[in-house]
């Protein structure tokens, strides 16, 4: 018998919704069955595209969200490949358990944290949030690889836990310790290297959103960028810095065991938003004082830009984005416009339009071609908005500026 299966995206609408983003669900549908997941993206009714399942529009923040969703999908196909090539009886729920690496080995890691958070709410009353002490952390000598989608945002200091975390394309090695962000629903890996022994230490604080409901912090959680930093960009901490989180993060073990009163969740909430605070503070640092390492990526972008412009790739491809920028020099867009702010002031579109400008000022001071010759060699399909973007730069239009140039 010939199995039919499909896979839709598409936005699910919350109990009581009234306006606003909606959650977007992935559904897999085999031979008329249906399993749904959450893609961990939210999208706004009015720039969803039901036919195509994608956002509206072609900004380069949106062209980075299909393309997360371009990638969730092809997990899928791998998926459904791979039980396919096995010979297993193929269902919606098994591709959708094997896109989140709900394996028997996944599993004993996963309950790992379900364990600890029926202790955790034996003590408060809730699982909304718990700390994970990596020292007491046994893993079982056959763990294999697993994919993980947890419903928390994820604040972690890890050492020696010979593993390597992979989350979107990049990939950290925990023996070198440093803290890291992850938000809710968002897919990664853990290799575990078994042939390896170390003494393994940190922690790891887990925030269910619900815990943040009726709080400042539910909307200005999201205000926080390291959340989308790639694993490998990780905030590595010196001494002093590290005691000044770790003081905190125990500030809120303390306050979770204690017995609850009308004061309780909001103390917890600001000790949450100290430790945010603290960390974007100190990730401004690290811009700052990896004065070699960031120089470095400041040629490499000038580089970059340079000659990007200087050949026919312009034209062809048409103007480079932040995401095909980020991707070059092998970092997240969050991150790379985070490090520009700090060190130039401006952002990655900022200084992609700047390098425009540069070009196309010597196109008008240096040739005779005309303004519609040169908006196409620079990667505008329309005249119209090149003249618009160098009127809005410069306070020239393009002719305006030629004339007085000449």
């Amino acid at each position: 018998m010939k199995t039919t299966f499909s896979l839709l995206f598409y936005l699910k609408r919350p109990k009581n919704y009234e306006n606003g983003p909606m959650p977007i669900y992935l559904r897999i549908t085999v031979n008329g069955k249906r399993a749904e997941t959450t893609s961990g993206r939210e999208c706004l009714p009015a720039n969803w595209n039901g036919k195509s399942g994608r956002f509206r529009g072609t900004k380069e923040e949106i062209k980075s969200f299909n393309s997360y969703l371009d990638n969730l999908q092809s997990q899928v196909y791998d998926a459904h490949k791979t039980l396919t090539e096995a010979r297993v009886l193929i269902t919606a729920d098994l591709i959708k358990n094997k896109l989140l690496g709900k394996t028997e080995k996944s599993r004993t890691l996963i309950s790992a944290f379900k364990d600890h958070n029926k202790k955790v709410a034996a003590l408060v009353g809730h699982p909304l949030i718990s700390i994970m002490d990596y020292s007491n952390v046994k893993l079982p000598a056959d763990i294999g690889d697993v994919n993980l989608m947890l419903d928390f945002y994820q604040i972690a200091v890890k050492r020696g836990m010979t593993s390597k975390l992979k989350y979107g394309q990049q990939e950290y090695d925990f023996n070198e310790g440093a803290m890291f962000f992850i938000s809710p629903n968002q897919i990664f890996r853990i290799e575990p290297d078994v042939n390896k022994k170390a003494k393994h230490s940190g922690w790891m604080l887990l925030i269910h959103q619900d815990l943040l409901w009726n709080t400042s912090l539910a909307k200005t959680i999201k205000q926080y960028e390291y959340f989308d930093y790639s694993v490998n960009e990780a905030l590595f901490l010196s001494k002093k810095e590290e005691a000044v989180i770790n003081n905190i993060v125990e500030n809120i073990r303390q306050e979770y065991h204690s017995n609850i009163d009308k004061f309780s969740k909001q103390i917890i909430i600001s000790q949450i938003e100290a430790l945010l605070n603290y960390s974007e503070r100190f990730y401004h640092r690290q811009f700052i004082t990896r004065e070699k390492s960031n120089h470095q990526i400041l040629e490499r972008l000038e580089k970059l830009l340079a000659d990007y412009f200087n050949n026919d790739e312009v034209a062809v491809k048409g103007l480079p984005g932040v995401q095909y920028i980020a991707d070059r020099l092998n970092l997240s867009p969050k991150y790379l416009t985070s490090l520009l702010k700090v060190l130039t002031g401006q952002n990655t579109q900022q200084l992609i339009h700047e390098k425009l400008i540069e070009k196309a000022k010597e196109k008008l001071s240096a040739t005779n071609l005309s303004v519609s010759q040169i908006a196409y060699e620079l990667g505008f399909e329309h005249p119209q908005s090149f003249s618009k973007l160098f009127k809005t730069k410069t306070n020239f239009s393009p002719l305006a500026f030629r004339a007085s140039f000449n």
